[in-house]
């Protein structure tokens, strides 16, 4: 869409808001991530931060995000 980073985010960011999007994550590999991402769905949503990061070092996908929650 031709957007910047920051804005993409913040278009991002306008469309979820107040909603609530159900994905997985691609590529959880450490541990027993999905299964702890899935374990998210018992709380409220007031109650989760998710953070995601973007991890550009990483060696086989340089749009990898993290997600730290």
């Amino acid at each position: 869409m031709g957007l910047t980073l920051s804005e993409a985010f913040k278009k991002a960011w306008s469309i979820i808001k107040g909603r609530v999007i159900t994905t997985k994550v691609k590529g959880v590999t450490y541990g027993i991530g999905q299964k702890a991402l899935e374990h998210l769905t018992h709380y409220a949503n007031d109650e989760i931060t998710i953070l995601l990061n973007r991890e550009a070092a990483n060696l086989y996908d340089s749009n990898a995000i993290e997600v730290y929650t």
